[in-house]
């Protein structure tokens, strides 16, 4: 599972050294694509899982085949190397406006690799959707009584960097 929030940088070749707790996770291999605004970063296999998945809905008329065609050739395959780095190829960069700064973060089942302007405003709108959904019990949080007393709600976001 990948949770947590690092800062880090691309060095020159475009290269991302994974936070310590995701390396042992990625390091049979993953795969980087667009994922909205962001990069996420899968294990291999999970990837594998998710193809298998959307061949599913194209063959099911539920997905245009342009949309599998489109994700999977801005794919790339990576394996960290020995100090776990890997590359993000620069059409993906450019795709999520990467550049130099970057926030990595845990999304439970891969990696998210955003710029801080994006990470910023992602925060600005997920913030009060975690907030709410804390408020009426998510499913595996209770509900809490008093939403005011006993809720721990997330801190609001920084100011975003001009």
């Amino acid at each position: 599972m990948f949770v947590g929030h690092h800062e880090h940088t691309l060095d020159e070749a475009g290269r991302l050294i994974l936070p310590r707790p995701f390396r042992d996770q990625l390091a049979d291999g993953a795969v980087v694509a667009p994922y909205g605004e962001c990069l996420a970063v899968f294990p291999a296999a999970q990837f594998d899982a998710a193809g298998r998945r959307l061949l599913e809905l194209v063959s099911a008329g539920e997905m245009d085949p342009a949309a599998m065609r489109t994700f999977s050739a801005y794919a790339d395959l990576v394996r960290p190397d020995k100090q776990g780095r890997i590359r993000i190829h620069p059409r993906l960069q450019d795709l999520a406006h990467l550049d130099g700064e970057v926030v990595v973060t845990g999304a439970l089942q891969h990696v998210e690799v955003w710029s801080p302007s994006r990470w910023e405003a992602q925060l600005v709108r997920g913030t009060p959707a975690w907030n709410e959904a804390v408020s009426r019990g998510v499913g595996f949080l209770p509900a809490p009584t008093d939403s005011s007393a006993d809720a721990v709600p997330v801190p609001p976001p920084a100011e975003p960097r001009p």
